[in-house]
């Protein structure tokens, strides 16, 4: 199964790994942190009493802001190889940062499990989100989050032109779960559910 890294702010706001996460944790001291093979299983462990803020983001922003930061970081993690960053994007179970059905999984959380208590906000608004539920927030700094004190960094645009040219393979496949997963950006996007049959 797939494995999804995410932090719990709060008892309320739920983010996978590369969605706000670094942002959230200036904000909150603290966060519970879980691996969890899908989303159900986390929000279970979530105060039923309290609604549910799952931030979600662009699936292939998502994928470059993935790559990225397991390529530029690989050194810190003993000899990995490029090669062996594409293997773990491109197997079932994904990367520490990357998971192929993470909107799939939130949009059927949301359509089936939590309607009342499960609320969706996409990355960009999440200081509108924060602020209206009335935390201190400070302004977002972009180049804060670009990893540009680390010695191997490089580009995103480099890394994606790089993994384009070395590994075609890879690269195709990526864009398959992109284009899949775009379905269900739109879903939540658009607030579509799936109409229920009754049988």
């Amino acid at each position: 199964m797939n494995t999804m890294n995410v932090n719990v702010y709060d008892n309320k706001i739920f983010a996978p790994l590369k969605h706000g996460t670094r942002f959230l944790s200036k904000i909150f001291p603290t966060h519970t942190h879980a691996n969890t093979s899908n989303v159900n299983k986390e929000c279970a462990f979530l105060p039923p009493k309290n609604p549910i803020w799952c931030i979600y983001r662009d699936p292939m922003e998502h994928l470059v802001s993935a790559l990225h930061s397991e390529i530029i970081t690989m050194d810190t993690y003993g000899d990995l190889t490029i090669s062996d960053v594409m293997n773990k994007f491109t197997q079932l179970e994904g990367s520490m940062h990357w998971n192929k059905d993470i909107l799939k999984d939130l949009y059927y959380t949301w359509d089936k499990v939590h309607k009342n208590g499960f609320n969706i906000v996409e990355l960009k608004e999440l200081s509108n989100l924060l602020i209206e539920l009335g935390y201190n927030v400070p302004e977002y700094d972009y180049e804060e989050f670009q990893f540009h004190h680390l010695k191997s960094w490089v580009s995103k645009e480099d890394i994606i032109s790089m993994v384009q040219t070395d590994f075609p393979k890879e690269w195709e496949y990526l864009m398959s779960i992109v284009e899949s997963e775009n379905e269900f950006y739109y879903k939540l996007n658009n607030k579509i559910r799936i109409p229920i049959k009754f049988v």
